[in-house]
């Protein structure tokens, strides 16, 4: 289990890494580049040649989307900031985490897999990603619990139950003047 969960997070940062390296290097650090799908493809090419499966236009478009979504992932949890992906993966491999007291949502979780951070960034709003992502790791979520969870709306839906105002026994309902 130890060692599934360090290849796991060493997948997590590698892949938050090439997306860095698109956006920072391949981008110059702009959010859309205007020739962001040739350049997807051209990566993709070169990648795929280079390093085998893996390296799709779309894979490559979450790892991007990943980097922008989680731009602190990997930068708060080392006070110094390393060329490339030495120090985070060597991170993974020792499971060196912060505690659960001292991590917040948005920095790299052992408890998350890729595949949940996929999920993640179908997530539109910050603070309902967060929640998803604080849940998930409090209740040890699969990512098939956790897709599950999503597709629910249970934020949604604990929200909805918050906001209704519950009678207490004391109280009465308004009555309907005539």
């Amino acid at each position: 289990m130890q060692a599934a969960r360090s290849v796991n997070t060493a997948h997590v940062c590698a892949n938050w890494l090439i997306g860095q390296q698109i956006v920072e290097a391949e981008q110059r650090g702009v959010k859309r580049a205007g020739y962001g799908l040739a350049l997807l493809k051209t990566l993709s090419v070169q990648l795929s040649g280079e390093y085998g499966s893996g390296f799709s236009v779309s894979a490559l478009q979450y790892m991007r989307g990943f980097y922008l979504g989680y731009p602190d992932l990997l930068t708060k949890q080392h006070a110094v900031r390393v060329e490339f992906a030495a120090l985070p993966i060597q991170y993974a491999a020792r499971d060196e985490f912060p505690t659960e007291e001292a991590w917040c949502a948005g920095v790299l979780h052992p408890g998350l897999s890729w595949t949940h951070y996929r999920l993640l960034l179908k997530v539109g709003r910050r603070e309902v990603r967060d929640f998803y992502e604080i849940e998930s790791i409090r209740n040890g979520w699969s990512a098939r619990q956790f897709e599950r969870q999503i597709n629910s709306f249970l934020f949604e839906r604990l929200l909805k139950n918050r906001d209704k105002k519950v009678p207490t026994s004391f109280e009465t309902a308004p009555t309907e003047s005539h």
